[in-house]
């Protein structure tokens, strides 16, 4: 379960995939998506963690995992919404990194990470291409993460995955 995503977050990955879909053209086409995305994500995350508070209590996830995840996701949103030291974003792009990864199983937590580093790095000079200005659009970067973390679960990857873990 801790590298395996649930039926349920499997279905907020998916939900999550339609607001990010609808935010990202907003954010190309004008360099900012509407503030309502940013509530949603807000309460979105809130009932992920409450979900993840219920699965403990229950015992059917480790206390110590989701500890771990939920201090991942403070420290990145964080780092990167007050200091800016991973990477300059907007507090809306920083609101839909943190309800794509409060979706995630907590190992799945760190590659999102990773994989929005990761096309960072290979979408920005695109993405820049798009801007007038230095500041560029973020949330195609989160809406590709989300598609590809969508696709490790259908094809059940990180089950395939787990007895090289173990």
């Amino acid at each position: 379960m801790l590298a395996e995503a649930t039926q349920i977050q499997l279905y907020g990955l998916i939900f999550l995939f339609g607001s990010y879909t609808v935010s990202s053209l907003s954010d190309l086409r004008r360099l900012a998506a509407q503030t309502d995305f940013a509530e949603v994500w807000g309460l979105y995350t809130a009932i992920f963690f409450l979900i993840d508070a219920a699965q403990a209590a229950a015992q059917t996830e480790t206390i110590t995992y989701l500890t771990i995840k939920w201090m991942l996701i403070l420290a990145f949103a964080a780092a990167t919404a007050s200091t800016r030291i991973y990477i300059r974003l907007s507090l809306m792009d920083v609101t839909a990194i943190t309800a794509l990864c409060a979706t995630l199983p907590p190992i799945q937590t760190i590659t999102a990470i990773i994989l929005i580093a990761a096309l960072n790095e290979i979408l920005t000079p695109i993405l820049k291409s798009l801007a007038q200005t230095g500041a560029y659009p973020f949330l195609p970067i989160v809406w590709s993460t989300n598609l590809l973390l969508i696709t490790i679960n259908l094809l059940q990857i990180p089950q395939t995955l787990t007895p090289l873990i173990t």
